[in-house]
């Protein structure tokens, strides 16, 4: 059985998942809200495939496996 703590947690998990694919803003002021695009027209873009583990997607450069080093 859940807890009360843990049933409000997944709740609130499901409400932002919800939110998320619905493109609405789950929380604050603009709560229910269609979330603001910036640029480009929501259409899928091509990934170029720079090299391995390393793409270029609608004019950002997409790396994986990459890390900074805490010195």
């Amino acid at each position: 059985m859940f807890s009360t703590e843990n049933k409000d947690q997944q709740l609130t998990l499901d409400h932002l998942a919800n939110a998320s694919g619905q493109g609405l803003v789950a929380a604050g002021p603009r709560r229910g809200c269609r979330v603001l695009r910036l640029g480009g027209t929501g259409e899928a873009a091509e990934a170029a495939i720079m090299g391995k583990r390393y793409a270029e997607v609608a004019g950002f450069n997409v790396h994986a496996n990459v890390r900074v080093r805490e010195d």
